[in-house]
């Protein structure tokens, strides 16, 4: 919970800082001074600018003709308020950021002795202790269904095909906790059996990957879309629960495209 929180406060801030930075380069383009608007006889509005000649405030009024520069003039007055409210906005984020960096409750158990740990069950897990009861409640190797061929991964189990190996492979490499083919109950009462779970560490979320690999063929398409219905009828939807990945004879398994798909969605 704390890193989902820490990455939000930290892309905000981001965006913050990149709207000031905005705002700024376009206040460098707009003319100097303020706006006074006023309705005369509750009929008519009168727009006059107010600019500084010499240090001291000089006002002159703005035909309808010049209406552009009372735009400017307002615009100006809206984007230096802008600026100071998001930059104060940027501050708070800053401020957040630097108490969540000092405030880790894993740390808490992390800084008792090793015999005081002993003695004591941590209510917050250590990613490592994270990871190993992810491990224990997500069980692999659920589908039965024979395997006509196989292909042993970098971490020695079998896997159906050659871009599920690659896979495999990937998550291995990039330590992302992953188990093959789990059992994954549907509100239907059906059961599915996804190529892979796999975890998000960081904000200790599971997620399933199916890969379609023979999307050539047009029985194994209509199969796949009826697949992915009976995910989103139970509320598995793409980009939140469900990772897709696809291949075809014209186009292949692209490891690039897993490589953003894991750093979007897994670090």
């Amino acid at each position: 919970m704390k890193r989902e929180l820490f990455d939000l406060i930290d892309r905000e801030k981001k965006e913050a800082d990149q709207l000031v930075r905005r705002v700024e380069k376009e206040l460098k383009r707009l003319p100097a001074g303020r706006l006074e608007v006023r309705t005369v006889r509750k009929k008519y509005i009168q727009y006059t600018g107010i600019t500084e000649v010499n240090g001291k405030m000089v006002k002159r009024y703005i035909r309808k003709k010049n209406i552009r520069l009372a735009q400017q003039l307002a615009q100006r007055e809206y984007d230096v308020k802008l600026v100071r409210a998001v930059g104060q906005l940027s501050k708070v984020l800053g401020d957040a950021i630097e108490v969540l960096e000092h405030c880790d409750p894993e740390l808490v158990y992390l800084g008792e002795t090793e015999a005081r740990r002993a003695l004591i069950t941590p209510v917050i897990s250590s990613d490592k202790q994270f990871v190993e009861e992810w491990y224990e409640t997500h069980p692999g190797g659920g589908n039965s269904h024979d395997m006509i061929t196989s292909y042993t991964t970098l971490r020695g189990e079998k896997v159906r095909s050659k871009s599920e190996k690659m896979i495999a492979d990937a998550y291995f490499a990039a330590e992302i906790p992953y188990v093959y083919e789990p059992a994954l109950h549907l509100r239907s009462g059906k059961t599915l059996y996804p190529d892979f779970a796999v975890l998000n560490i960081s904000k200790r979320r599971t997620l399933y990957h199916e890969h379609f690999g023979l999307m050539d063929d047009e029985e194994y398409r209509s199969r796949c879309i009826r697949k992915m219905r009976k995910y989103n009828d139970s509320g598995y939807w793409c980009g939140d629960t469900m990772i897709y990945t696809f291949e075809g004879e014209d186009a292949p398994f692209d490891q690039d495209e897993l490589e953003r798909i894991m750093e979007e969605y897994l670090r």
